[in-house]
Formats: structure tokens, sequence, C-alpha cells
């Protein structure tokens, strides 16, 4: 992780396989969870949003006989690969902002 990241992880969320760090710079908090999930919470917002790539499929609705459109979000099965996302991710706007 780089410097700019501080590790806020509650013993419960520990307890819960989820981990969460703050960015000292901006505010931001970005949180790994063990389902998978990678989210960043822009310290301006109420939302957090994914950082999980996504994947576009096709579904058919048995109720309407339609196929639809579906945007289904890729896990990140190892914890490892989730904090080298929130690590990159962060770095790219810590790069922003200093430009």
């Amino acid at each position: 992780m780089n410097s700019n990241l501080k590790e806020i992880t509650t013993q419960r969320q520990l307890k819960n396989g989820t981990r969460m760090f703050q960015c000292t710079l901006t505010g931001d908090l970005y949180a790994s969870y063990s389902s998978g999930y990678v989210r960043r919470k822009n310290a301006n917002s109420y939302r957090p949003y994914q950082l999980n790539k996504k994947r576009f499929t096709k579904r058919f609705s048995i109720w309407s006989n339609k196929e639809y459109d579906c945007v289904e979000r890729v896990m990140i099965e190892s914890e490892q690969d989730r904090l080298d996302l929130i690590n990159q991710r962060n770095l790219k706007i810590i790069s922003k902002l200093q430009s």
C-alpha cells in the first residue's frame, strides 16, 4: 500500500472479512470485501461505488419473453488483488490532483 492510505478497519469488519482504508490526502474511503467487491466512497458523496470491472451479458426473461442487456461485476477472489486495485486507483487519483 502506498503511504497515503491508512488502514481504518474495525474489529467487526475484520471479523467479517472486510478491510477499510482512508486516503490521508483526499479523505476518500476504500473497502475490500471478502465477497470479491471493491468500493470507493468519495469524501464529498454519500454513496460508495464499485471499482470492480464490468461484464456485459444478455438475460432472457420468461415473464416478458424478451432478452435484456445486463451488467455484472467481476468479483476479485484474491484479497491481494483487491488491495492492489485499491492502491492503483488511489495512486491514479493522487497523480491527477498533483498535475
